[in-house]
């Protein structure tokens, strides 16, 4: 059998390892939501035109802003990445 001290370390090391696989994925989820939203703005920023001095969006641009706002809003309150 083993001793309650190399039990306890064990079961330490475990939770370890179960914590840093959660902040792996939400790590990894994060940075996925922060370059969706980067590449919606980007195509948000090109479908901008520029016509007799005043700018105006295309429908698609208007609802490319929806959704990266809706997407900004669904990443909660999640833990900051590597």
């Amino acid at each position: 059998t083993t001793d309650p001290q190399t039990q306890f370390t064990a079961a330490v090391d475990e939770l370890l390892d179960q914590l840093q696989h959660k902040f792996d994925g939400v790590s990894r989820e994060m940075f996925g939501k922060l370059d969706d939203m980067a590449r919606r703005l980007d195509e948000l920023e090109a479908s901008f035109t520029v016509v007799d001095g005043t700018t105006t969006a295309t429908a698609s641009a208007a609802a490319a802003a929806a959704a990266a706002a809706a997407a900004a809003g669904a990443g909660g309150s999640a833990s900051p990445g590597k």
